[in-house]
Protein backbone atom coordinates (compact mmCIF):
# COMPACT_ATOMS: atom_id res chain seq x y z
CA UNK A 1 0.00 0.00 0.00
CA UNK A 2 1.41 3.33 -0.91
CA UNK A 3 2.17 6.07 1.80
CA UNK A 4 -0.85 8.27 0.17
CA UNK A 5 -3.11 5.17 0.39
CA UNK A 6 -1.99 4.96 4.02
CA UNK A 7 -2.30 8.79 4.57
CA UNK A 8 -6.09 8.30 3.45
CA UNK A 9 -6.61 5.50 5.48
CA UNK A 10 -5.45 6.45 8.50
CA UNK A 11 -7.84 9.72 7.86
CA UNK A 12 -10.67 7.96 7.41
CA UNK A 13 -10.32 5.93 10.81
CA UNK A 14 -10.79 9.15 12.46
CA UNK A 15 -13.08 10.70 10.91
CA UNK A 16 -17.52 10.30 11.81
CA UNK A 17 -19.81 8.76 9.79
CA UNK A 18 -21.52 11.96 9.27
CA UNK A 19 -17.98 13.34 7.74
CA UNK A 20 -17.29 10.66 6.14
CA UNK A 21 -20.67 10.61 3.82
CA UNK A 22 -19.27 14.11 2.92
CA UNK A 23 -15.63 13.00 1.28
CA UNK A 24 -16.79 9.36 -0.33
CA UNK A 25 -15.80 10.24 -3.46
CA UNK A 26 -12.56 11.60 -2.75
CA UNK A 27 -9.92 9.43 -3.94
CA UNK A 28 -6.67 10.86 -3.61
CA UNK A 29 -5.07 12.84 -0.32
CA UNK A 30 -4.67 15.87 -2.12
CA UNK A 31 -8.33 15.96 -2.96
CA UNK A 32 -9.24 14.70 0.95
CA UNK A 33 -7.39 17.41 2.53
CA UNK A 34 -8.77 19.89 0.29
CA UNK A 35 -12.24 18.85 0.72
CA UNK A 36 -11.97 18.38 4.39
CA UNK A 37 -10.35 21.87 4.88
CA UNK A 38 -12.82 23.20 2.43
CA UNK A 39 -15.84 22.19 4.71
CA UNK A 40 -14.33 22.42 8.45
CA UNK A 41 -11.33 24.78 8.31
CA UNK A 42 -12.69 27.66 5.41
CA UNK A 43 -12.50 30.87 7.05
CA UNK A 44 -15.85 31.92 5.20
CA UNK A 45 -19.11 33.66 7.28
CA UNK A 46 -21.19 31.02 6.76
CA UNK A 47 -18.78 28.37 8.60
CA UNK A 48 -18.26 31.10 11.27
CA UNK A 49 -22.22 31.59 11.73
CA UNK A 50 -22.92 27.71 11.86
CA UNK A 51 -19.93 26.85 14.24
CA UNK A 52 -21.13 29.65 17.01
CA UNK A 53 -24.60 28.79 16.34
CA UNK A 54 -23.31 25.19 17.52
CA UNK A 55 -21.31 26.43 20.78
CA UNK A 56 -24.33 28.44 21.76
CA UNK A 57 -26.76 26.37 21.14
CA UNK A 58 -24.35 22.98 22.56
CA UNK A 59 -26.92 21.52 25.12
CA UNK A 60 -25.64 18.80 28.14
CA UNK A 61 -27.29 15.58 26.97
CA UNK A 62 -29.44 13.19 29.55
CA UNK A 63 -26.40 11.11 30.89
CA UNK A 64 -24.13 12.57 29.89
CA UNK A 65 -20.57 12.38 31.58
CA UNK A 66 -19.40 16.14 32.59
CA UNK A 67 -15.85 15.48 31.55
CA UNK A 68 -16.73 14.55 27.82
CA UNK A 69 -19.71 17.74 27.75
CA UNK A 70 -16.48 19.84 28.47
CA UNK A 71 -14.41 18.48 25.80
CA UNK A 72 -17.34 19.20 23.18
CA UNK A 73 -17.34 22.52 24.34
CA UNK A 74 -13.36 22.82 24.37
CA UNK A 75 -13.60 21.13 20.98
CA UNK A 76 -15.83 23.93 19.84
CA UNK A 77 -14.33 26.94 21.10
CA UNK A 78 -11.03 25.31 19.46
CA UNK A 79 -12.70 24.90 15.80
CA UNK A 80 -13.89 28.72 15.81
CA UNK A 81 -10.50 29.32 17.08
CA UNK A 82 -8.92 27.87 14.34
CA UNK A 83 -11.29 29.80 11.97
CA UNK A 84 -10.03 33.26 13.98
CA UNK A 85 -12.99 33.51 15.45
CA UNK A 86 -11.97 35.01 19.03
CA UNK A 87 -14.23 34.91 21.41
CA UNK A 88 -14.28 37.01 24.57
CA UNK A 89 -14.31 34.90 28.63
CA UNK A 90 -18.10 36.55 29.18
CA UNK A 91 -19.26 35.35 26.05
CA UNK A 92 -17.34 31.43 26.85
CA UNK A 93 -18.71 32.17 30.16
CA UNK A 94 -22.54 32.73 29.19
CA UNK A 95 -22.36 29.82 26.27
CA UNK A 96 -21.51 27.48 29.09
CA UNK A 97 -23.69 28.66 31.34
CA UNK A 98 -26.90 27.57 28.69
CA UNK A 99 -25.06 24.27 28.23
CA UNK A 100 -26.64 22.54 31.10
CA UNK A 101 -30.42 22.44 32.48
CA UNK A 102 -29.81 23.79 35.79
CA UNK A 103 -27.47 26.28 34.77
CA UNK A 104 -29.93 27.74 31.81
CA UNK A 105 -32.41 28.31 34.62
CA UNK A 106 -29.62 30.57 36.91
CA UNK A 107 -29.04 32.14 33.40
CA UNK A 108 -32.14 33.61 32.90
CA UNK A 109 -31.10 35.69 35.78
CA UNK A 110 -28.38 37.47 35.26
CA UNK A 111 -27.81 40.56 33.41
CA UNK A 112 -25.14 40.65 30.61
CA UNK A 113 -23.51 43.64 30.43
Amino acid sequence: MSLEKRACATIRTCLTDEVLYDILEEKAFKGLWSRLHQLYIGKNMCNKLVLKKQLYSLRMQEGEDVAEHIQRFDRMSMDLLNIEVDLEEKDKFIAAMFTTRKLRSVGDNIIVW
